[in-house]
């Protein structure tokens, strides 16, 4: 069925430039005008009170408009058994209790006194007609249920009307609100619904519009709050009660079917409402009602989609995207401040570290002291020695001080001659400088090790720094959450049996989607192709293959949109002639974010020890990266954790291609890795840079380059097994091949290489080539 399209694009821009004035007129007109006919609504045989809880709970600067449409409303027709009056006296006295506290302004707003000023005009005015005319039980019961329901009146329309005092601009719905709003238009259209075109309601087809409208936005909630409300109003005129049920129900069973689209919310209310009016009716189903219902869902079915999402930002309670804006740049700059302490605290141990390796750093004159006030402080040559002859007796501490560096012991054949001839304690003085010696060793490696651990614990600050500002850079380059198709995307997890803990859809500012799905442990029994089919059309994109992270019993899946770029990946890897395990480990994965990653770690060495290096590195890197860290944030976190895997040296290589599949851009990341190369063009380009591997010092940074690639270009990094001086056969070999199989140049360089270094070194090969399709 085409959809009809409206000329209006922007409604709320258009009213917002209506002035102040005529819109303070038009807003008077409407209150006479809605006081008026609500104040003839005639429920529950005779009751009015509607009119009178209008007055009560309509802002005060409506008072005059809607006072005078309720005196209206009862004065005509004027009723023979003076009701009429007794409406018209308790419209004035609830007018005159308003006007009285329209200056006090916590009162004047009040829902609660609303509804008392409500209640005890009608209950008063009520119970002084009934004493005039003769009061019975029942008609007792019939003022005080009237006064009820007043003073709920009151209350909805106070709660109801007060939010059109915001302005168009600023119109939005909260759960309470709605709920208001809807009870509050509920009344109005049951008012309006003795207004009829060949026995057809308008007030009626806008009931059932509204309520397929909720059903829709709010789904099973919405369609049976607004199913309950316009069906307990509708059931409290004459021969009407029969909707109380046939709304109630219809309301709820066409939310239950939103996630169908708006043809199946109104096959679904169309087919319920008739069914249960059928029952209601005793199979005498009303025409009257089922044109209403079929007129209101053929209008809601040919309403574009967009106007019902526009419609959705009223009901939903949602902040405008200025608001979320502003919530985003909030948090990045709490995150950068957040930021900036952390880095404050790893300087801040940085300068506590420094100064106590001042403090505690061993010093060799301290030892000499000791040993003088341990051995010669009781010595009758004392003088002779420290006075007299201090440069000489220095000059013997200092050679014996060189010689415990040296031999870590030493004897009387150390001590020069006129030293031992004049030293009558020399045995013990040479013992005693011994022991104080190699105390002032263990304390000076002490001091090391606990340097080493500040360090490390320094860089560890610096690392979460880093993570943190990272965060902070990316929050502000996502542009909006799009809430409507991460519900969709819920929706086809359920389908393949998936219970989503949380589901994010981000846009960027170059309208770039990414999908974030936490969900439990993905069963052996999921369709993943299918999984990612029903996701696809959930968001209306083509999506790469997921990435997909288990973190304990957790899955974490980040589906990108579909990039301009394509690379294909091959891989070959051959172990060196003197080990049984490689030492070199590689990886390559989208990172979620439009980027391929390639990357290869090389341990130090080759075998078990190596091994556990280079997966180390690499392993780390790769989760590190996938979380979300900056290269050289993650970076910081392997080289602490190889700082500290174990007491002895302990390093790997890390080379990174970070390729952007949706701009072309490449960016190299080298820490302590040999050449790379790239085709671009036909033309072969080395990519080289100088840096120190990671594990080797407390500080370490990726040296880095850029390049731009197409079509067709080829990337190829390598471990330095494949990689010697003299490599000018890989540029042959890069000119040379014209296949888009990279699989098959990397088992070709590598088998290559294997065969060229057989004989010279010893070393495990590793190669990762990219091509671009």
């Amino acid at each position: 069925m085409k959809k009809l399209e409206l000329s209006i694009t922007n409604p709320l821009d258009k009213l917002s430039q209506v002035p102040k004035s005529f819109y303070i007129i038009f807003q008077q007109l409407f209150c006479v005008i809605a006081s008026f006919v609500i104040s003839q609504a005639d429920i529950l045989n005779g009751m009015s009170p509607f009119g009178m809880a209008f007055v009560a709970g309509a802002p005060t600067e409506f008072l005059i408009g809607t006072t005078l449409g309720a005196i209206a409303g009862y004065a005509i027709p004027l009723s023979s058994d003076f009701s009429s009056l007794r409406y018209i006296a308790t419209v004035i006295c609830i007018a005159a209790v308003r006007y009285c506290l329209r200056d006090i302004k916590n009162i004047k707003t009040n829902s609660i006194v609303s509804c008392c000023v409500a209640f005890s005009g009608s209950i008063i005015t009520g119970f002084a007609t009934g004493f005039t005319k003769g009061i019975t039980i029942m008609s007792a019961v019939m003022y005080i249920a009237e006064s009820i329901l007043t003073a709920s009146g009151a209350f909805f329309f106070n709660r109801g009307l007060s939010i059109t005092k915001k302005g168009l601009r600023n119109f939005k719905l909260n759960e309470g609100q709605f709920a208001c709003f809807i009870v509050s238009i509920c009344i109005l259209l049951m008012s309006f619904s003795t207004i009829k075109i060949i026995k057809i309601s308008p007030a009626r087809i806008i009931a059932v519009l509204i309520i397929l409208f909720s059903a829709k936005i709010g789904k099973q909630i919405g369609g049976s709050l607004s199913g309950v409300a316009f069906g307990a109003s509708m059931a409290l005129l004459p021969d009407m009660n029969y909707l109380a049920a046939a709304y109630s129900v219809s309301g709820l069973v066409s939310g239950i079917f939103a996630p169908s689209g708006q043809l199946g919310v109104a096959l679904a209310f169309a087919s319920t409402n008739a069914i249960v009016s059928l029952y209601m009716q005793n199979g005498n189903l009303s025409t009257a009602t089922l044109i209403e219902t079929g007129i209101a869902t053929i209008i809601f079915v040919i309403i574009p989609s967009k106007y019902i999402n526009k419609a959705k930002e009223f009901f939903s309670g949602e902040e405008k995207s200025e608001d979320v804006s502003a919530m985003r740049r909030a948090l990045s700059t709490r995150l950068s401040l957040a930021s900036k302490a952390v880095h404050e605290v790893s300087d801040c141990v940085d300068e506590v570290s420094k100064n106590l390796i001042k403090i505690q750093m061993p010093n060799i004159a301290q030892v000499y002291t000791t040993v003088q006030n341990k051995v010669c402080s009781s010595c009758s040559k004392k003088e002779f020695c420290w006075q007299i002859n201090f440069n000489d007796s220095m000059n013997v501490f200092n050679d014996m001080g060189t010689a415990l560096k040296s031999n870590r012991e030493i004897s009387r054949n150390d001590v020069p001659l006129f030293f031992s001839q004049r030293c009558d304690r020399l045995n013990v003085l040479i013992n005693t400088l011994t022991v104080e010696y190699n105390k002032q060793v263990a304390k000076m490696v002490a001091t090391q090790s606990n340097m080493q651990i500040r360090g490390v614990v320094s860089e560890q600050f610096e690392s979460v720094s880093d993570l943190l500002d990272d965060l902070a850079n990316e929050f502000n380059e996502i542009e909006r959450f799009d809430d409507k198709t991460a519900f969709k995307i819920e929706e086809a997890l359920r389908r393949n049996n998936i219970s989503p803990i949380s589901v994010n859809c981000v846009l960027d500012k170059y309208e770039r989607m990414k999908i974030e799905i936490h969900c439990p442990e993905l069963s052996d029994k999921t369709d993943r192709q299918s999984l990612s089919q029903d996701i696809e059309k959930a968001c209306e994109r083509k999506l790469l293959q997921p990435n997909i992270t288990q973190i304990g019993s957790d899955n974490f899946i980040i589906y990108s949109e579909m990039a301009t770029y394509r690379m294909k990946i091959g891989h070959a890897q051959l172990l060196s002639n003197s080990s049984s395990t490689c030492g070199d480990c590689f990886d390559f994965f989208d990172d979620g974010t439009g980027k391929q990653i390639m990357l290869i770690s090389d341990g130090m060495g080759t075998g078990n020890r190596a091994a556990i290096d280079g997966n180390m590195a690499s392993s780390l890197m790769s989760r590190l990266i996938k979380a979300g860290f900056s290269f050289n944030c993650a970076l910081k976190v392997v080289n602490s954790a190889l700082l500290l895997k174990s007491e002895e040296e302990s390093f790997a290589t890390l080379d990174i291609v970070s390729f952007d599949l949706f701009t072309g851009k490449a960016d190299f990341f080298k820490a302590g890795a040999p050449i790379s190369y790239i085709k671009h063009k036909n033309k072969v380009k080395e990519v080289e840079m100088a840096s120190l591997p990671a594990g080797i010092l407390k500080e370490v940074r990726f040296e880095r380059k850029a390049a731009t690639l197409s079509k067709g270009d080829i990337v190829l990094i390598a471990s330095d097994g494949a990689i010697t001086s003299n490599n000018q056969w890989i540029n042959t070999e890069l000119s040379l091949w014209d296949s888009n199989d990279a699989q098959a140049l990397a088992q070709s360089i590598a088998k290559k290489a294997y065969q060229k270094y057989e004989n010279e070194r010893s070393d495990d090969i590793t190669v990762l080539v990219g091509i671009v399709q």
